[in-house]
């Protein structure tokens, strides 16, 4: 399930020109800057279907829902789930599938001739945990324009992109082409777009897919875990992590606009770490 919220940052001096994360294990919220004067917020974790589907019918059952996953987590997580109005409140059940491994994957039962295609999601669904869904699909829109290009020019003085991308060279069409030939180059055209499309989109919806499991589990509050996954520099990495979380460094000891700047230096090692003191509360989801 993904809700997503945006916000005014006015009040909330962590999420103006920030981004940050926060989870328990299993649910996880990622906030970033929107516009100047807006953020927006994007809580995610795994749901039944049904009770997912429940859950979107409306605007104040996903911020109930929200809330309710965020009981007691840290400020100002609640307040800016509260603080998105109902027309800038969405949510949805996500879903992805697994790739096509091949071009006649796409659409099996269409057959070879077919002059239709599928592109975007249709295509390669995917989940948002790796911001590739619509920058996959944009790219869709281009391969299937230059395909269709080069298959139905006139002339080949337009191939001049196909050359250098090392694309497949047909060869003109006659301008006195009838409608049977016009059809097959057509399918031609769909048949080598989907062919790089598949390539293209594969290792994506994979990671997307592996990103799922990665954000939504008890691992991902082990500062060795992400360690690993970033590649942050092994085990040098993981004891400053381990120090800042002793010291009370993350997004819960956030709230004072004055000690913003203070914790990032902190993070980034640029001052010595101070004794235990910057949060009550050290254990909070972060």
């Amino acid at each position: 399930m993904v809700v997503l919220g945006i916000f005014p940052n006015a009040a909330f001096p962590l999420c103006q020109a920030r981004a940050f994360q926060t989870s328990d294990g299993t649910s996880r919220l990622f906030a970033m800057p929107f516009t100047e004067t807006h953020s927006m917020w994007q809580l995610s974790w795994p749901m039944p279907e049904a009770a997912a589907i429940e859950a979107a019918k409306s605007s104040e059952s996903l911020r109930a829902e929200a809330l309710a996953r965020c009981e007691g987590w840290h400020d100002p997580i609640p307040a800016i789930i509260s603080a998105a109005p109902p027309d800038l409140l969405s949510g949805y059940p996500a879903f992805d599938r697994a790739p096509a491994q091949a071009p006649q994957d796409v659409c099996p039962a269409w057959g070879p001739a077919s002059i239709a295609t599928l592109a975007g999601d249709a295509a390669h669904c995917m989940s948002p945990f790796k911001g590739q869904g619509a920058n996959q699909a944009l790219l869709d829109g281009l391969a299937l324009a230059e395909s269709l290009y080069r298959h139905l020019s006139p002339s080949r003085r337009h191939w001049l992109k196909a050359l250098d991308r090392s694309l497949p060279r047909p060869d003109s069409l006659p301008p006195d082409s009838g409608a049977r030939e016009i059809s097959q180059r057509v399918a031609q055209a769909l048949r080598a777009f989907e062919a790089e499309m598949t390539e293209r989109t594969r290792a994506k919806v994979t990671l997307s897919h592996d990103a799922v499991k990665e954000l939504h589990r008890p691992e991902f509050l082990l500062p060795a875990f992400h360690v690993r996954r970033k590649g942050l520099g092994g085990a040098k990495a993981e004891a400053h992590v381990h120090s800042l979380r002793r010291a009370g460094v993350g997004a819960a000891a956030a709230g004072d606009p004055a000690q913003l700047d203070r914790l990032e230096r902190l993070a980034f090692g640029l001052d010595p770490l101070p004794s235990p003191s910057l949060t009550s509360d050290p254990s909070s989801p972060a």
